[in-house]
């Protein structure tokens, strides 16, 4: 009897250690990964504070017993891990490989004194006042203009109009120099406009006689080009006869021929196509000269580039508040021209009263 309550005893022993096992068992590998999270925090907090050794050497006497596995993480900060001072930081398992990065330049052997340390110098320029700075400008628009410059930045007669007002004010200022003769049939080819007014008379000074692009001379433009051919030299006249003029039929033949035009981008060459777009464009500052209640002056050569010598011609110029206009096809080569004698007159007259001075 005693015997079968034994038994039972041990077998239920047996039992509750068999069901108890796996939660032990559980119990224990949750303690091994705490231990290993706490290693990794404890190496991750020191790596705040990197301490670097050069020699990238296993050091195998610091774990218990020559451990092969010991320290196998290195020294690398100053954190308190567990099994040895921080894993990845004081090293974890008690020790191992030094630190394969040389130390800070802040410190240690490789750390400069402060003589030695290298020196950045920022070199700020001086703030210009306004005045300085527009002046700045001037001078660096009008040794753009005194260049040696392609006839096709000529050609928009923005350097004519710089060399113009710099030579508009050194007359005003008295300054006396030699005078060089102009050409005056290139004149003819040199428009001008009235103060800052919109537009340019270069497509109508001949009195409205038009020389079509190729490509606006097709059979689909016939009839607007017929109704312009004979309504421009009507309005011009009108003009020159200081009459109300009428452009509406001008306009909306212009607009209905960039219709057109614009139908055909697929079918024109590019170069015949914006040779034809800049033509209408011209013809659309046209339009707006004949607008203005001083059209007529246009036509009667008051306003005009007039004067035998560079000095004429900007007397002449400066008297009427007149600029020069951007060159129309067939100008180029005049606006080249003057340009060239404008730019050595300035060169000289700066030369001369630099010296003076």
């Amino acid at each position: 009897m005693a015997s079968l309550l034994e038994r039972r005893a041990i077998l239920t022993l047996g039992l509750l250690i068999f069901q108890a096992s796996p939660l032990v068992h559980a119990q224990g590998r949750r303690g091994m990964m705490m231990g290993r999270q706490m290693m990794m925090n404890g190496g991750m907090a020191g790596m705040n504070g990197m301490t670097f050794n050069p020699n990238l050497t296993p050091n195998w006497a610091r774990g218990p017993y020559g451990n092969p596995y010991g320290n196998l993480y290195g020294n690398r900060g100053n954190g308190s891990g567990a099994y040895g001072g921080g894993s990845y930081g004081g090293g974890g398992y008690g020790g191992g490989y030094s630190n394969p990065y040389p130390p800070d330049n802040s410190q240690g052997e490789y750390a400069y004194s402060s003589s030695q340390r290298p020196k950045h110098y920022r070199i700020t320029e001086p703030e210009l006042s306004p005045q300085e700075e527009q002046e700045r400008i001037h001078l660096s628009a009008l040794a753009w203009s005194q260049g040696n410059l392609p006839e096709l930045e000529t050609r928009s007669a923005t350097a004519l109009n710089f060399l113009l007002a710099d030579l508009r004010d050194l007359q005003l200022k008295g300054v006396r120099f030699p005078d060089v003769p102009l050409d005056k049939e290139n004149l003819t080819n040199i428009n001008v406009i009235l103060g800052r007014s919109n537009g340019n008379p270069g497509l109508i000074k001949n009195g409205g006689r038009l020389n079509w692009p190729p490509t606006l001379q097709s059979p689909a433009f016939q009839a607007e080009r017929d109704l312009v051919n004979n309504l421009l030299p009507k309005i011009i006249e009108q003009a020159r006869r200081w009459q109300v003029t009428n452009t509406s039929g001008l306009t909306t033949a212009i607009l209905k021929m960039r219709g057109v035009l614009r139908s055909r981008i697929a079918s024109v060459p590019t170069p015949t196509y914006v040779r034809a777009t800049r033509f209408l464009a011209d013809m659309e500052d046209a339009v707006k000269i004949l607008e203005q209640p001083d059209a007529g002056n246009y036509f009667n050569q008051v306003y005009s580039a007039r004067g035998s010598t560079a000095a004429e011609l900007v007397r002449y110029m400066t008297h009427l508040n007149l600029h020069f206009a951007p060159a129309v096809e067939g100008d180029a080569p005049a606006y080249h021209a003057l340009h060239q004698i404008l730019a050595a007159y300035n060169r000289a007259a700066h030369a001369q009263f630099g010296a003076k001075n």
